[in-house]
């Protein structure tokens, strides 16, 4: 119906559904391909929407700046600040910070050290970066024999022969496991994380591991992440020779945990909570 007739008949046919089957409720993931659809839905047929945050998103993400919600669940009140910066006509009160489902446990302790020295290093694979374009980037690493390089591949794709020939033939080992980031990084001992804009960067502080950036050619996702590279959140490689010196220094492991403070904060996501506000959203 989308393809043949356009959006504006879709949106249409959908409120004529969500009229005869009598919806009042909608809840909703910030997917930002249907988000805004189901958004405007819901000011038409007035109902009343709950959002649950699924993916990073700063100030700067337009296709959330314009969202219509009773309530929105968000993951820490740094994520809560960025939405109220988003849209100013957006409440405080409407916004509930519930932690992180994925970072919901204790993670480890690393033995106390003031400093972490990168030993094993973990990059990601993301789906808009090509091997070409960080090709250099890995070419200049590949040298030190002193660090171990792993490299996450998405299951959702393959990998060139050419990029699977070049890691057998310098020092990076391809996982292509579907396991979260925190049992990668017990299993194989990383300290350290490596990638453009993924979700993976904004993880890596509560993991107590280093957060290493470099920049994409993707405009719009360079555009959004760069708040959290201004709050210095990540540690950023313009070109291969900074990239280089990152994987090489130490780092305070003090100021990993001030990341992680002032990103995370201290909530920590229970089941029960959420299951709270869920219940009690339907009694509005």
């Amino acid at each position: 119906i989308s393809k043949k007739l356009g959006n504006k008949y879709f949106l249409k046919f959908l409120e004529m559904i969500f009229k005869f089957i009598n919806i009042r409720y909608l809840y909703l993931i910030d997917d930002r391909r249907e988000v805004n659809v189901f958004s405007k839905l819901s000011r038409v047929n007035k109902l009343k929407v709950l959002i649950y945050m699924h993916g990073k998103f700063s100030y700067k993400s337009k296709k959330l700046s314009k969202l219509f919600f009773n309530k929105y669940l968000v993951w820490s009140n740094f994520f809560k600040k960025q939405l109220l910066l988003m849209n100013k006509n957006y409440k405080k009160e409407n916004i509930i910070v519930v932690g992180n489902p994925i970072l919901k446990g204790k993670f480890f302790n690393r033995k106390s050290k003031k400093y972490i020295k990168i030993k094993r290093c973990l990059i990601l694979d993301e789906d808009y970066i090509s091997f070409y374009e960080i090709k250099h980037f890995l070419e200049n690493i590949s040298k030190y024999k002193n660090v171990q390089f792993y490299y996450k591949k998405k299951v959702t794709r393959e990998l060139s022969r050419k990029f699977e020939s070049f890691c057998s033939h310098n020092n990076f080992r391809i996982i292509s496991c579907n396991d979260r980031m925190e049992k990668i990084i017990k299993k194989f001992k990383i300290n350290s994380i490596v990638a453009s804009t993924s979700t993976g960067l904004l993880e890596a502080p509560y993991y107590n591991t280093v957060p290493i950036k470099f920049i994409s050619k993707d405009d719009n996702r360079e555009n959004e992440f760069d708040v959290f590279v201004k709050e210095h959140f990540v540690y950023t490689a313009k070109d291969k020779t900074k990239f280089s010196n990152l994987i090489q220094k130490k780092y305070s492991a003090n100021k990993i945990k001030i990341k992680k403070t002032k990103l995370w904060g201290n909530k920590k996501f229970e089941y029960k909570n959420v299951r709270k506000v869920i219940d009690e959203f339907t009694k509005i």
